[in-house]
């Protein structure tokens, strides 16, 4: 479902659970930060009544073409491999078909083998990989917190019209 602010204590809570057991860097969503969100491209998925897992995506309009990305991902560990992110991904699908888009990206930490394996199963190809520089910002403590030094594998696919059953969307 769409999700809006009413639930954003308990989006903020999900979000912040969900990327504390992931491989990726993680900062923490603060309830301010979840406020200023457009909601418009981010979906839930709830469990017996609660928050189970989020996509967060956007539409990005150039001048010749139209492409979405998949800016998050993320479900709670306890309720993970019962087709929560199944669901999430076809319901983003649903989002960027109904917005004309032709290509959709996302970025995977490199380290991040679970994610990868979940992306690649919708068909989605590595079309790109970025560096991530470390920033220094001054003590240790604090560059220890950064997510620099990282490989992102930009991956993509196009979205086909009419296959709610098909793994490659």
């Amino acid at each position: 479902e769409q999700y809006d602010h009413s639930d954003v204590e308990e989006f903020v809570e999900l979000y912040n659970r969900c990327f504390l057991a992931s491989p990726d860097p993680f900062c923490p969503l603060t309830v301010d930060q979840a406020l200023k969100l457009d909601s418009e491209g981010i979906f839930v998925a709830k469990m017996w009544g609660n928050l189970a897992g989020f996509i967060a995506c956007f539409v990005e309009k150039k001048e010749d073409s139209i492409y979405g990305e998949i800016t998050g991902i993320g479900v709670l560990p306890s309720r993970r491999r019962r087709g929560v992110a199944t669901a999430l991904i076809k319901r983003a699908t649903e989002f960027f078909l109904q917005s004309g888009v032709e290509e959709v990206y996302i970025e995977v930490y490199e380290e991040n083998i679970p994610s990868q394996m979940l992306i690649a199963a919708y068909g989605f190809e590595q079309v790109g990989r970025r560096d991530i520089p470390m920033q220094a910002t001054g003590t240790p403590e604090e560059d220890a917190e950064l997510p620099g030094g990282k490989i992102m594998r930009r991956l993509g696919l196009r979205p086909r019209l009419g296959c709610e059953t098909c793994r490659d969307i």
